[in-house]
């Protein structure tokens, strides 16, 4: 697992010497969670980072000309979003702008693929209309479960659950097929 993506030391001249600066930027998923297709959160992270007068820009580049992109986070402070369509080996650029010295910071390269003995869905192929159907079913228990909760469920385990749990009462009228349906959907997952 390789989590800390970048420690470097920057030398910049202040109004009193030189100063040694620590920058970070460290990626706040696994490995196995930099997949073409998910959005992945970079945090930069240093001492230099907490004082004022910074401007940061972030550019990434692929090694295979893949879409890949970066965005600051609009809502967290010093989170940057990478973002890749297809599989591919990248390295994000940061420039850090402090006392008009401009410094940049190179976090990578970073690996984006699927996970060994995955593949994505074939997009050619439509998709199986019982996941479908599932779906649009399991669309009326979102109030109350997200779908990884329940993944894998069999058509039992929810029967007895529709039954079993008074919350549920509204669903009693879901047909044994609906409630397969919604097992074939959490078999996907």
């Amino acid at each position: 697992m390789m989590q800390a993506l970048l420690m470097i030391a920057l030398l910049f001249f202040a109004d009193e010497g030189f100063a040694q600066v620590q920058l970070e930027a460290k990626s706040l998923y696994e490995d196995d969670a930099r997949i073409p297709g998910v959005i992945i959160p970079l945090k930069l992270s240093g001492d230099i980072l907490t004082q004022g007068g910074i401007a940061f820009s972030a550019n990434v580049k692929s090694a295979n000309g893949a879409d890949c992109r970066i965005m600051k986070d609009p809502f967290l402070p010093l989170i940057y979003l990478l973002k890749c369509a297809s599989p591919s080996e990248v390295q994000v650029f940061f420039k850090i702008e402090k006392s008009r010295q401009l410094f940049e910071l190179q976090v990578g390269p970073i690996d984006i693929n699927y996970p060994s003995g995955t593949q994505p869905l074939d997009e050619d192929r439509p998709p199986n209309p019982e996941v479908l159907r599932g779906k649009d079913l399991f669309s009326q228990c979102v109030n109350c479960h997200k779908s990884s909760d329940l993944r894998q469920r069999t058509s039992d385990q929810i029967k007895n659950a529709i039954q079993g749990v008074p919350d549920m009462k509204d669903l009693t009228n879901l047909s044994a097929e609906q409630i397969r349906l919604i097992a074939v959907y959490l078999g996907t997952l």
